[in-house]
């Protein structure tokens, strides 16, 4: 009898405790073949799902592998919460899709509080689609937020837009609603005809840009392709991701290739990866490859447009594109374009086509223009292109809106004889090069000191000398963000002159460098020129971290222990540390690297460092770099336990 009290007991306490974390009124809805198994409510069908009103908790499941015409509808009244939204999502093997005909495929109207994952959208196809995949707007008549989006791990593809994120007002005194805490993870965005993901809101011509419709945007793990333009638009279409309208985001780990190509053949191009009219970007840790421009313009790797300001771009690597690795352009009618730092970039044989330089700053006719960008610590390698042209590696172009851009500590590269440096030559105050290594090509030192550049307190600096890279041009057709460590090419070798060459920032100059290169090797008590901090026969030791979470990586290959009490996802990046590792069969061995883990609790990112030793079992020895899927297991959900094995 005490026992069955003590079962009773207990099982009462785990009913609260459901209850407790889940609204009483919470349904959950199934869809399928399958639908009147699973203990739910059954739906029909999409259009019997979009007569019901959805509430905060509520959970519908598609049967996966099977497909449903939509679109599934959203609406004001279907509203969840931060802490409980509305899921939706597939169940059973596989995932279920969603078909968007010549339309969309999920629409999100003036709603929030969702979570949607393990779906696919299907389109009629990008010749003959009229619509976004996923469109979610807000159209209303102040400046509400509507509190999180979140999508993950979906493929989008046959539309005429994969993901469209909007917001406007809807009376005629300008407002700024939009969305709150969206995030867009492992989405797979391709084969659709204007661009792959976008989000755009509330724009005035010549605005102070001090008022956004959206805010914290995390954009992560994304794979955009194929996404090839649209004809019929006047610029600007044949993007992988373009992000406006936002107040503070972070784009990581993100691909963006092979799209552009079939816009109009006159107007502004698209980039891989760009944003504008947005404050407190970062794109960090991505990779763009083979951008196309249907134009002459454009058709670069990162681009920092109109109205983007207090941005970073940083340990982003691009090659092949048809336009310039960086851009920095300011538009006519857009907010003032400031205060930016693009560092420990490196770009191989980009501007394959397009005549801007590899580095791209100008400013077009505007109330506002260029200012106070710090540009440093990036590698910059060219070649001839394919049609001929000897890109420069740097062009600032000469307008009068164009002031306080400085260039410091970058490597040049060229192996053509054109000129290096283009455009802004001597005139300080609107761009200023100190430190640099311009390597290859045709630079007048001389000249350019004469000017006024490559001077500090009167005296020269800067080089124009063999920096005695590994492998220059020979970076590699790198596709996976997680492979960058391992592009050893751009690492410096043993007696470079420009391992500890680099102009001291924080005590010239007030910046703040950072702590670390391209290669995530901490830098020593001096910096270095280009984005490669030590020699190649140095073998970094990474400064052990205070752990955020205390995790212990075992001979067994997992990795167990906790996530804060408030996670509620722990991504799927898992980079083994570099130095003298081995590997076999998934097994490394290690005595001093580490295995840095993201962990995004809610919207709070944390990186997480362990050490980590693992037998010997002989296999590859250098540097190398591995990538690790998640395992969750949610059976106490305070305390999760974290696992990772090899992908």
């Amino acid at each position: 009898m005490p026992r069955r009290r003590f079962t009773s007991v207990f099982t009462f306490l785990v009913l609260a405790a459901l209850f407790a974390s889940r609204p009483l009124h919470a349904k959950d809805y199934y869809l399928g073949s399958q639908a009147s198994k699973q203990g739910g409510t059954a739906v029909a069908n999409i259009a019997a799902l979009n007569a019901l009103v959805l509430r905060p908790g509520d959970t519908v499941s598609f049967q996966g592998g099977e497909s449903f015409a939509g679109p599934i509808l959203l609406e004001a009244e279907d509203a969840g919460t931060s802490t409980q939204p509305i899921v939706i999502k597939s169940y059973g093997a596989g995932r279920a899709t969603i078909l968007g005909g010549t339309g969309s495929a999920l629409k999100i109207y003036n709603a929030a509080g969702c979570t949607i994952r393990d779906l696919n959208l299907v389109g009629s196809g990008a010749d003959t689609n009229n619509a976004s995949g996923l469109e979610a707007g807000v159209y209303l008549p102040d400046n509400s937020k509507l509190d999180h989006l979140r999508f993950e791990r979906m493929k989008i593809s046959g539309f005429k837009t994969g993901v469209e994120i909007w917001a406007w007002y809807s009376t005629s005194k300008v407002a700024y609603p939009g969305f709150r805490n969206v995030s867009l993870l492992e989405l797979e965005v391709c084969s659709n005809r204007s661009d792959g993901i976008k989000s755009w809101g509330t724009w005035i011509t010549n605005d102070d840009g001090t008022q956004y419709s959206h805010s914290d945007f995390y954009i992560a793990d994304c794979r955009v392709y194929d996404n090839r333009g649209d004809p019929a638009n006047t610029s600007h279409t044949g993007s992988g991701i373009v992000i406006s309208g936002v107040d503070r985001g972070t784009i990581e780990y993100c691909v963006a290739h092979d799209n552009g190509g079939r816009g109009p053949t006159t107007g502004g191009g698209p980039f891989g990866i760009w944003v504008w009219e947005v404050n407190g970007f970062t794109l960090q840790h991505n990779l763009v490859y083979n951008q196309k421009s249907s134009s002459n313009l454009d058709g670069g790797a990162y681009d920092l447009d109109g109205g983007s300001s207090n941005c970073v771009v940083q340990y982003n690597y691009s090659y092949n594109n048809e336009g310039p690795a960086i851009g920095l352009i300011q538009f006519s009618g857009a907010s003032p374009l400031a205060q930016n730092i693009v560092r420990y970039n490196i770009s191989e044989n980009d501007a394959r086509k397009c005549p801007q330089g590899v580095l791209y700053v100008a400013a077009y006719s505007s109330k506002y223009g260029v200012s106070g960008a710090d540009i440093y610590g990036n590698t910059f390698y060219v070649s001839t292109n394919s049609k001929g042209l000897k890109p420069a590696l740097a062009q600032i172009e000469n307008h009068k809106l164009v002031s306080g851009v400085r260039v410091r500590n970058n490597l040049f590269h060229a192996t053509h004889n054109g000129a290096l440096i283009t455009g802004v030559k001597n005139v300080t105050s609107k761009v200023l090069y100190q430190g640099n290594n311009y390597y290859g090509g045709s630079h007048d030192m001389a000249a350019f000191r004469t000017g006024g550049q490559e001077l500090l307190s009167g005296a020269p600096v800067g080089s124009r000398v063999d920096p005695k890279l590994r492998a220059p041009g020979q970076g590699g057709a790198i596709t996976d963000p997680l492979q960058l460590p391992a592009i050893t090419a751009y690492r410096l070798q043993s007696g470079s002159p420009l391992a500890s060459s680099g102009l001291d920032l924080a005590k010239l100059f007030n910046l703040a460098p950072g702590t670390h290169d391209f290669f995530a090797q901490p830098f020593s008590s001096t910096l270095p020129v280009g984005a490669a901090a030590a020699s190649e026969t140095e073998t970094p030791v990474a400064k052990e971290p205070l752990p955020l979470v205390s995790d212990t990586f075992t001979g067994s290959g997992s990795i167990s222990g906790r996530t804060p009490d408030s996670a509620t996802y722990a991504a799927s990046k898992w980079i083994l540390g570099q130095g003298a590792v081995n590997i076999s069969n998934g097994v490394a061995t290690s005595t001093n690297d580490y295995v840095r883990a993201t962990i995004n609790a809610g919207h709070s990112d944390a990186t997480v460092q362990a050490k980590f030793t693992l037998p010997a079992a002989g296999g590859y020895a250098g540097l190398c770099s591995a990538r690790w899927t998640r395992r969750i297991s949610t059976s106490s959900a305070s305390r999760p336990r974290v696992g990772c094995s090899p992908a």
